[in-house]
């Protein structure tokens, strides 16, 4: 919306969505005949089938009393469940919309590339997350997230890009609407939406650029959270809640743990924030060997002490970085495990293109527009740095955030190549 680009652009990134639609639709289909991977990889997929199939049940039998499960897996559970009873309940048919959300994620992130970066880096950032492995792999199970980057990146292209475009208000209101329903699966997602929106009025402030563009982005987070308020309250205390004297299916958006006593361990002091890193880590653990009778070999950082801001300090780099790059090669080990071995390959390229990614940003005039995506994936990293527990959901989380850097690393990448030819 930034740019004008030519229609081979548009046909480009088509192209590149429809690959990655091709991708995952047959990564569905190969994996639910020939599973790569032990069972527990397929742990939290097989469990929104199953929930999804239990309201089936319900709704066969006429009703759909409250649900005993955590306000985003009653919203899952609900959406597949109504999938079920169009295509019968068959995983691999919501394996296909995934698939299908994935490609469309795609396109999102190569038109969202134009609002920060060059055409032609944008559409190499496509294709490296059209190709990437763990996304490949993630978005075409029955899981949140391909309906989640699509979401996601379409209402940060929607909500950047409007206030330069002639129909600021349409593409206002469907980046609204698309940040609320990212919200409604994710509920932390607001709060990285609302600091890298505010980042974008700020820049612009001091910028002294036109009062739309300061006062755009600003205005879209707040009302985006009111509404996200109205609508979260609507579906999940009135249109499918859960019953009333369970403790672990609140509706919040910074996350809470309660324990089997009552407890609750709300994060939000650098020692409210160890403890409930220690619980979680503790309860995930025993509930991976009642369920499957192993024991989580890849937790992140388990034991951490957090006693003070210093020590929050000193945690949140080293954190962060396992989150967003552990494993790589030589600094964990592989145990000739399939699935860690593919992660550390695909881990160490993705550090590359971090540092890319930074030096673009170093290098080139900064705007709003990168500014605010540089603060939406700081954000997101620093909370993975504190909430994620273990090395698998870390690998899933990051794929929200960390490919909004690769135009930008493509950008410094043909940049070094055009300055390398230009020497030959």
């Amino acid at each position: 919306m930034t740019q004008s680009p030519p229609p081979l652009f548009w046909r480009r990134l088509a192209l590149i969505a429809a690959a990655a639609f091709g991708l995952r639709a047959s990564a569905a289909v190969l994996l639910e005949r020939h599973p790569l991977f032990p069972a527990y990889y397929y742990q939290d997929a097989l469990l929104t089938d199953q929930l999804a199939k239990r309201v089936f049940s319900l709704w066969r039998d006429g009703r759909l009393p409250p649900l005993p499960y955590a306000p985003s897996q009653r919203l899952l559970a609900v959406l597949t469940a109504a999938l079920y009873r169009a295509a019968g309940p068959r995983p691999l048919a919501a394996q296909l919309v995934n698939a299908a959300l994935g490609g469309a994620a795609v396109f999102a992130l190569g038109a969202l590339g134009l609002v920060y970066a060059a055409p032609q880096a944008a559409l190499w950032g496509a294709g490296l997350i059209a190709v990437w492995p763990s996304d490949v792999f993630y978005s075409s199970q029955n899981l949140k997230e391909a309906p989640i980057h699509a979401l996601a990146w379409f209402a940060l292209l929607a909500l950047l890009g409007a206030p330069q475009s002639r129909r600021a208000a349409g593409w206002g209101a469907a980046g609204v609407t698309a940040m609320i329903a990212a919200g409604l699966i994710r509920p932390y997602l607001l709060i990285p939406f609302f600091a890298s929106l505010a980042a974008a009025s700020f820049y612009s402030a001091i910028s002294r650029a036109d009062r739309k563009k300061i006062a755009f982005p600003l205005g879209a987070a707040l009302i985006g959270a009111l509404a996200y308020h109205a609508a979260s309250d609507l579906i999940y205390n009135r249109l499918i809640p859960a019953p009333k004297y369970s403790v672990a299916t609140e509706n919040v958006i910074v996350p809470v743990a309660v324990d089997a006593q009552g407890r609750r361990f709300n994060p939000l002091s650098p020692r409210a924030v160890g403890e409930f890193r220690r619980y979680r880590q503790s309860s995930d653990a025993a509930n991976s060997r009642f369920t499957t009778g192993r024991d989580i070999q890849s937790q992140i950082l388990p034991g951490a002490r957090l006693d003070g801001w210093g020590d929050l300090a000193l945690f949140l780099p080293r954190g962060a970085f396992y989150a967003l790059f552990m494993p790589l090669p030589g600094l964990y080990p592989a145990e000739g495990k399939l699935g860690r071995l593919m992660a550390s390959l695909e881990n160490l390229a993705a550090l590359a293109l971090f540092l890319l990614a930074c030096v673009s940003l170093a290098r080139r005039r900064l705007d709003a527009c990168r500014f605010a995506i540089a603060v939406f994936v700081a954000v997101m990293a620093l909370a993975s740095g504190l909430f994620e527990l273990d090395l698998g959901s870390a690998a899933r989380h990051k794929l929200l955030y960390l490919p909004l850097l690769f135009p930008l690393a493509a950008e410094e990448a043909l940049s070094l190549m055009r300055r390398r030819k230009g020497r030959i």
